[in-house]
């Protein structure tokens, strides 16, 4: 019969139904086409189900509930396991009703629809998995088995479903791996799933990322280690290299805010570091010429350097101290002149004239010479007016008698009697200058020379100034003392004193400088600190097997070079090295032959003068393995799983054996997951290695695998799939 007319004798033959059922019947018609609507298939597909159980054989429901299907399956007409499920359904229900008494017409039309439900089912699970839902396809694959258990095609797309869970675990680690900027393990990662699945775009977009990050991380790196570089120069005052580092950066990153400021910043302190030479070089020079006598030089280089550096209290101090010992040089010039002066009147035996240049002039009656020719002047002046008195007494005669006797006495005087020419004395050199910050070393001491017109001259030293001393006191003839400071006392700051060398009627000055300044400020050491990486290591060891291997670990120091030491807390514990300095790798091994089965912890104690730490070691002590009966997956009574996932997580070092058993137990590291079902199975991995498959030995619950990649591995997906 024709499919149409047959549905037309169907709709004319329906039972009528209450209104209460009609009204629930056209509900539930109406909810499906709502989710229809916004393409919510599952939850159509199930009100459609429940209303083809409440009213078989409904055409209205028949019609939209085919219609769901066919859109769930996006338009695959080709039914799960072969053949058109749809076309086969109606023939099952056209031939049922002409052969009423044969058993198969009557099975066929219930297989044809379990048979069209199992295919929508399998169709909407793949499409789920394309669309990434891998747990709504799993839900859904696992309501297949239960209501279809015999159903062995369920099997494909099992696997298809731990493939995508192992795929998405893959590029799970890749990001994970991008994350912490491991961008040459999320490459190699990343590779082999894009050879293995060429049309994948998201894997080509990830390996697109990954270029992308690694590229913006090395050229952040680049300008990190460039700015850090020009910051070192600029500390140690090569500020043309740091200029020269920085404009290299910016050629790089141009119109950089933080590289321009940085560029200014180091412009200007190397010009401020220019200024301060020029200042240090000019207040040295300024010394020494002061120290040699040449003050006029030094006022000069002290005044220019006030042009540039206005109001600073340290020119200030030395221009003044200069212009006060010039004033005093000049002053002693003056004074000799006038004494020169005297000298001459003096030798002309014009004692008048000589007091009355003392007082004109005047001049320092405390000047020893001065106070010679004083006192000369006024005897001689006393004697004149004795002489005179005695004339006026004697009378006429006596008078050129008298005048003659004194004339004559006066000649002799001048002759014999009178004061000789004062022995010159001199000092050499007229200036010493000390310099002190509060806190060193006291200046050592300086010589002068008093250099004596004879052998047999005498001197005394003396000065006011409690700080400044002198080698010898008093002394004769020529000879070296020496002059010493104690600034214990003093405040920071400028000091004078003007020190006397006395030889009968002759005196010297010999001017001495003390400066004092602020005591250094002490730079602080650089901070030091010490790290570990990685702060832990897990070891596995399977008793009766031989010891794991070694693993290490790295000590960081900063700065690099203290010393450390390095001490194991338990006797299974054996770090390779006690003691080293600086950044040091270190293996760390354990001997676990005597330890029972168990779960063990120490550490590692790592002592620097910067702090105290710990690594921490695990150690997982596992018994030999007992494997459980072998199972014949083909029976029957088998009721256990077809396939199955198991997740490694590490790690396994390059050479190093894993070996997964009974019930996941993993050594090393730890696996998780559907364990082996104890039949043959065949392997595949994520990322592809070469691993052993189980064998009859291990009672088929046993995975074995060396890693011989090259490098470490982290994580490991295995598959496995009843053969």
């Amino acid at each position: 019969m024709n499919p149409a007319v047959h549905d037309l004798l169907r709709r004319a033959l329906l039972p009528q139904l209450s209104k209460e059922a009609q009204d629930s019947l056209n509900e539930g018609l109406t909810s499906a086409e709502e989710h229809l609507k916004t393409e919510s298939f599952a939850a159509a597909c199930r009100i459609l189900e429940e209303l083809d159980r409440r009213y078989p054989e409904n055409p209205n429901v028949e019609i939209l509930l085919r219609k769901t299907r066919e859109r769930m399956r996006g338009g695959d007409a080709v039914a799960f396991g072969g053949g058109n499920r749809v076309q086969e359904t109606s023939m099952a229900a056209e031939v049922r009703p002409k052969f009423p008494s044969e058993p198969s017409a009557g099975a066929a039309l219930p297989s044809a629809r379990d048979l069209r439900e199992l295919s929508d089912l399998v169709l909407y699970a793949r499409r789920r998995v394309r669309n990434g839902d891998l747990d709504e396809a799993r839900q859904l694959v696992s309501d297949a088995r239960m209501r279809f258990p015999d159903a062995t095609g369920l099997l494909q797309i099992e696997t298809e479903i731990e493939q995508a869970g192992a795929l998405e675990h893959s590029l799970r680690s890749i990001r994970n791996a991008l994350k912490e900027r491991r961008f040459d393990e999320a490459r190699k990662t990343a590779e082999p799933l894009l050879t293995a699945s060429p049309a994948n775009q998201a894997i080509r977009e990830l390996l697109a990322e990954i270029k992308t990050q690694q590229d913006q991380y090395e050229r952040q790196q680049t300008y990190d280690r460039g700015r850090a570089e020009a910051e070192r120069l600029a500390r140690a005052l090569k500020f043309q290299a740091a200029i020269e580092k920085i404009e290299q950066l910016l050629s790089d990153f141009p119109a950089d805010p933080a590289l321009n400021e940085d560029l200014n910043r180091v412009t200007a302190a190397r010009d401020l570091h220019t200024k301060r030479e020029e200042y240090r070089r000019g207040q040295a020079e300024a010394q020494s010429l002061s120290d040699r006598g040449r003050l006029d030089e030094a006022i000069a280089i002290i005044s220019r350097l006030l042009e540039d550096f206005p109001g600073d209290p340290a020119l200030d101090a030395d221009l003044k101290a200069i212009q006060a010992a010039k004033l005093l040089r000049d002053e002693r010039v003056r004074t000799d002149v006038l004494i020169n002066e005297l000298e001459i009147l003096f030798r002309n035996g014009d004692a008048e004239g000589v007091r009355r240049g003392t007082k004109q002039l005047h001049l320092n009656r405390k000047e020893p010479r001065v106070a010679e020719l004083l006192d000369w002047a006024e005897k001689s002046i006393a004697q004149a007016r004795e002489i005179r008195g005695k004339r006026r007494r004697r009378g006429p005669l006596l008078i050129a008698g008298g005048i003659g006797v004194v004339a004559a006495a006066v000649l002799v005087a001048a002759i014999v009697g009178l004061p000789a020419q004062p022995t010159p004395i001199t000092v050499q050199p007229e200036e010493l200058a000390f310099s002190y910050a509060k806190g060193g070393n006291v200046p050592e001491p300086q010589s002068f020379q008093i250099k004596a017109g004879r052998p047999d001259q005498r001197w005394t030293t003396a000065s006011s100034a409690p700080w400044l001393r002198f080698s010898k006191m008093t002394g004769m003839g020529t000879s070296d003392v020496d002059a010493s400071v104690d600034p214990s006392s003093l405040s920071p700051g400028q000091y004078e004193s003007v020190a006397t060398i006395d030889s009968a009627s002759v005196q010297k000055v010999l001017m001495v400088r003390l400066h004092i300044t602020e005591p250094p400020v002490a730079t602080p050491p650089p901070p030091q600190e010490v790290r570990i990486e990685p702060s832990q290591l897990e070891f596995s060891y399977l008793r009766t097997g031989p010891s794991p291997p070694s693993q290490r670990f790295r000590i960081i120091t900063i700065p690099n070079g203290q010393g450390w030491t390095a001490t194991g807390e338990g006797a299974w514990v054996v770090p390779s090295r006690r003691s080293g300095a600086g950044t040091s790798d270190i293996e760390v091994s354990v001997n676990p032959s005597r330890m029972a089965a168990g779960d063990y912890t120490s550490v590692v104690k790592l002592r620097s003068a910067a702090a105290v730490k710990s690594l921490t070691v695990l150690l997982h002590v596992i018994e030999p393995e007992r494997f459980d009966p072998t199972v014949n997956c083909r029976s029957d009574q088998y009721n256990g799983r077809y396939t199955g996932t198991i997740t490694w997580l590490g790690p396994l070092k390059d050479g190093e054996v894993l070996t997964i058993g009974n019930k996941n137990v993993a050594s090393p590291g730890r696996a998780s997951g559907r364990e082996l079902p104890g039949c043959p199975v065949s392997i595949t991995t994520v990322p592809a290695l070469d691993i052993q498959e189980p064998s009859a030995e291990s009672n088929y619950r046993q995975i074995r695998f060396t890693n011989k990649s090259g490098h470490a591995i982290d994580s490991i997906k295995i598959i496995w799939k009843v053969k």
